[in-house]
């Protein structure tokens, strides 16, 4: 994360005038009634430290300060976030745990969310900060409203003393998940003291370490040890610490989500979250909200808030849209000059953009056995072949085959096979092949026997790239001995034979270079070879949508627009730094709107391509144009399609689901939402049962 900088929705707003905005501001607030959306305006689009420079000069042209004359024109829940936004972060931080502490009562939650969540830096800022603003030690504080074994949780985490290495002591982790594991799991009552040793001084990369030697040994994930073995404030602070330490935004994004389900809101817990992570990582808590409950941080704000308390909390939560990018996307808009400079770091972080990724601590020994014991005897257990399967990548199968083998002497597909049936089995069978090895696979399936599967061969040949079309081939030749050309041929006819032909060559232009003349020129061949004339010249069509390049034809089809400094989302382009290290952004959003085709013929090239012809070859020149526009979403309609109305298509359904999980299954799941306003998850859950449906759902990566 500290790779990519700046992770919030609220970022430096640009040409800022401090006195400028200070004027805004009196203006807003001075006679009668108070004007609340230039306040929202004003405040939601600033940071933290131009907010400061805005209230300096408040106090210099005004006289008076800011933020007492704001008290003094909002209430309820709306000051309170107006209040929050104009405190530093360790003055609001601290202000939150007095609040907490202060009078009857405390609110563990508070001191909960904010201790297990900030940096050693920041709890010693913060202790700085609550000294000077209170005059009382936070530590004190704390231990005269806390007591028994939360209290010495707290305590601990008020002395900031986590290692911040980031060695891993492979010995001293399975020390530490055993130590664990003694202290809870394997005795009559817990050992809290063990807990906190662990898991309030061990550094994070340590203790992730530390979680997979603990379901080794105990069986279980630390979070159902912690829940079993403890309750109420210390159960609280010790998942919040493991949640914290697996995955930050997720742990708020949870918070979020408790705190607006169900009848009322805690507004507290609300307002603390948006007003802390607005600046921080609030895109990330987007992205892990929508995964994690299907439905988006913005839309669940607004269901439960209200009024100019409701606006400005949407306005720090950055809006309804949840850009998902692909690094495909990506890539091919940026010129060669501008992607040489990406630095490997950002390669990988936008590279995989699969919901099955590298089982980490992967054994492919061990995964074997499971599996060999999960087929032998009587019955089959179904649930650790998906567990295993749905949760390993094609290489990491690849190494279960061979250790399969090598330990059973037989064939893992083979036995797979023998016990499992139908639709699951297909899944299953498709997850153990390397990728060019299941698409001729499918391919074949497509062309032998009585009739043609003519989508399959559309889905394939139309949304891969040239090296994946060659690879293809020379598999299929090596797996069946005969040339995909040839079989392809035998089983099409016409056009639409030409065409898959074609696609078949893998000859599309690889540049990125665009020839405005040319583009201009396609366009009108194009139009003149369908919409301009009785018939249709379907050459034409094939001549240009086959062979140029991407960006070439984007020009001609449709534009992409390239935004650069604006509110960074879920995918983020680097493009090096400057020499303090200071990185630049870009962020590409495919503004898809026809460009010189349609200012010629007055429609889409989707539009004409459906007018001008129909069956195979409308569908063929469809699926290249659309893959050409945006894949996941070319995807995300051929799942949709395969399972809305009565029956599914179970083919398209599996085909995509077991081609596409390593390498784009998360563009595909927020294009569906987006397209059908519902999750791929609940589309599956709905269509399909069983052992199939389950391991569906995992490819899926689930409801989150």
């Amino acid at each position: 994360m500290a790779a990519l900088g700046n992770r919030g929705t609220v970022t430096e707003a640009s040409g800022f005038n401090p006195e400028e905005d200070a004027q805004k501001l009196y203006n807003a607030m001075k006679g009668n009634g108070t004007n609340e959306a230039t306040i929202i305006e004003i405040l939601a689009h600033r940071t933290i430290a131009q907010r400061q420079k805005i209230k300096e000069s408040f106090k210099q042209s005004v006289g008076k300060e800011l933020v007492d004359c704001l008290k003094s024109e909002l209430s309820g829940n709306f000051e309170q976030v107006v209040v929050g936004l104009m405190m530093p972060a360790p003055v609001y931080d601290a202000y939150e745990l007095r609040n907490a502490i202060k009078g009857a009562g405390t609110e563990e939650a508070c001191l909960i969310d904010i201790l297990a969540s900030r940096t050693n830096a920041e709890v010693k800022e913060i202790i700085a900060t609550y000294k000077k603003e209170y005059g009382k030690s936070l530590d004190e504080d704390v231990s005269g409203d806390t007591s028994g074994m939360f209290q010495r949780v707290l305590v601990s985490l008020l002395t900031a003393g986590r290692d911040q290495s980031t060695k891993v002591d492979e010995a001293q982790a399975v020390q530490d998940a055993k130590d664990i594991y003694e202290a809870g799991e394997a005795r009559w009552g817990t050992d809290e003291v063990k807990f906190l040793t662990v898991l309030c001084v061990r550094n994070r990369n340590h203790l992730l370490r530390v979680f997979q030697e603990y379901q080794k040994i105990s069986g279980r994930d630390i979070e159902d040890s912690i829940k079993r073995e403890m309750s109420g404030c210390l159960e609280d602070v010790f998942l919040a610490i493991v949640k914290c330490l697996k995955n930050k935004p997720a742990f708020f994004a949870e918070r979020l989500y408790k705190s607006m389900k169900g009848l009322g809101t805690t507004d507290s817990v609300v307002i603390r979250i948006m007003v802390a992570r607005a600046e921080i990582d609030m895109l990330d808590i987007k992205a892990e909200f929508l995964k994690m409950y299907g439905k988006t941080l913005h839309s669940f704000i607004k269901g439960d808030t209200s009024g100019d308390y409701s606006k400005i909390l949407l306005e720090l939560c950055g809006g309804e849209k949840e850009l998902n990018l692909s690094y495909e996307t990506l890539r091919v808009l940026i010129s060669s000059s501008q992607e040489s400079n990406l630095s490997s770091i950002t390669m990988a972080a936008l590279g995989n953009r699969g919901t099955v990724t590298e089982a980490s601590g992967f054994n492919p020994e061990e995964d074997a056995q499971k599996l060999y014991k999960a087929m032998k005897g009587a019955g089959t257990d179904e649930a650790t072949i998906i567990e295993i399967l749905g949760h390993r990548t094609i290489a990491q199968r690849q190494k279960i085959k061979e250790s399969f083998k090598l330990s059973v002497g037989k064939e893992l597909v083979d036995c797979l096979k023998s016990e499992l049936s139908g639709n699951f089995e297909q899944v299953v069978v498709g997850l153990m092949m390397p990728a060019p090895v299941y698409d001729a696979y499918e391919l074949r399936n497509a062309i032998k026997g009585a009739g043609t599967e003519e989508a399959c061969l559309i889905d394939i040949l139309a949304s891969r790239t040239n090296a994946e079309v060659k690879e293809i081939i020379a598999t299929y030749k090596k797996e069946y001995g005969k040339s995909l050309e040839d079989d392809v041929r035998a089983d099409t006819s016409g056009m639409f034979q030409r065409v898959l032909v074609s696609l078949l060559t893998a000859g599309r232009d690889q540049s990125t270079k665009v020839d405005e003349a040319q583009a201009v020129q396609d366009a009108k061949d194009i139009y003149e070879a369908g919409e301009a004339r009785w018939g249709t010249d379907e050459v034409k069509f094939l001549t240009v949508l086959c062979v140029r390049n991407r960006n070439h034809l984007l020009r001609g089809i449709c534009s992409c627009q390239i935004i650069t400094e604006i509110l960074l989302t879920t995918s983020v382009f680097v493009l090096g730094s400057n020499s303090v290290g200071k990185l630049s952004y870009m962020t590409v959003f495919p503004n898809v709107f026809p460009v010189e085709y349609q200012k010629i013929s007055g429609r889409d090239i989707e539009d004409s391509i459906k007018r001008e012809m129909s069956g195979c070859l409308e569908d063929v020149f469809l699926a290249i144009v659309k893959c050409l526009k945006n894949k996941p979403a070319f995807f995300a309609e051929r799942l949709y399609k395969s399972m809305k109305g009565l029956g599914t298509t179970d083919s398209v359904l599996i085909r995509i689901m077991v081609a596409r999980a390593e390498i784009d299954m998360l563009d595909i799941k927020a294009e569906f939402l987006k397209m059908y306003g519902k999750t791929l998850h609940s589309f599956i859950k709905g269509d399909t049962s069983g052992d199939y449906s389950k391991i569906l759902l995992e490819l899926c990566g689930g409801e989150k």
